[in-house]
C-alpha cells in the first residue's frame, strides 16, 4: 500500500521538472545582471538567496563539496541516481544558475 502512495507517474515527474526549470530560469535572469543572487534580487555579495538556492539545487548540480566527506565521495555521483535524473541534469548543465551553485560550494563551503 505504501509503495503505491509513493509512486511517481510520468506526468508528475514532468510537472516537477518544469517547476524546477522555472526556478533555474529565475536564477539565470538575476545572475545575468548580478554576480550573486544576494537577497534573491541580485547583489554584489553572497547572500541568503545564494545559500538557499545552492542548498536546494545542490542535489541536481552535485558540486564537489556537496554532501561532504565519505558520503559525498561514495554515493553522490550522477550515475547513482538513474537515467531520468541524468537526462534532466544534462538539461541544466551549462546554465548560469547551475554553474553558480558549483561556484558557491567551491568558494563558501
Amino acid at each position: 500500500f505504501m509503495k503505491s502512495l509513493l509512486a511517481l507517474h510520468a506526468h508528475q515527474v514532468a510537472g516537477a521538472q518544469d517547476r524546477v526549470l522555472g526556478c533555474f530560469d529565475v536564477a539565470d535572469e538575476v545572475l545575468f545582471k548580478h554576480k550573486f543572487l544576494g537577497d534573491g534580487t541580485g547583489g554584489d555579495a553572497f547572500g541568503g538567496g545564494d545559500l538557499a538556492f545552492s542548498a536546494l539545487a545542490g542535489w541536481l548540480v552535485l558540486p564537489e563539496k556537496f554532501g561532504g566527506g565519505e558520503i559525498g565521495a561514495r554515493f553522490l555521483k550522477e550515475e547513482n541516481f538513474g537515467e531520468t535524473f541524468i537526462e534532466f541534469r544534462a538539461r541544466l548543465k551549462g546554465r548560469a544558475s547551475f554553474e553558480h551553485v558549483a561556484k558557491m560550494y567551491d568558494a563558501y563551503r
